[in-house]
């Protein structure tokens, strides 16, 4: 029979095996995301890049997540205007997004 400490740690280690799944599986959603937007990207030049939607819909942990597997696209032109992610960040008034993307090293005058 097991005490009630060995089940309080079992049940500790199950809910992080649940949560490490979670978070493999929506590393894995962005990363399909990611791929079809590249390929649709390749093809449409309006298209906008999937960076470039999480700024302008202010998505900050989905972005933070992209540049870090893709750190080339945080200076990428995209969008209807051709304007880089951090462009979009001002113009929306999303100032931590701009602060979070400069600290990735987002160029200002790219």
């Amino acid at each position: 029979m097991e005490t009630m400490e060995e089940e309080w740690v079992r049940r500790r280690e199950e809910r992080r095996a649940m949560e490490d799944e979670r978070e493999r599986k929506r590393a894995r959603e962005l990363r399909e995301y990611f791929d079809w937007q590249s390929d649709q990207h390749r093809f449409d030049p309006d298209f906008w890049t999937s960076v470039w939607r999480a700024v302008a819909e202010n998505r900050v942990e989905d972005m933070r997540q992209m540049l870090f597997e893709f750190p080339e696209l945080l200076d990428e032109r995209s969008g209807p205007d051709g304007t880089t992610p951090l462009m979009e960040a001002m113009a929306q008034g999303h100032s931590y997004t701009a602060r979070l993307l400069l600290d990735f090293g987002a160029d200002p005058s790219a």
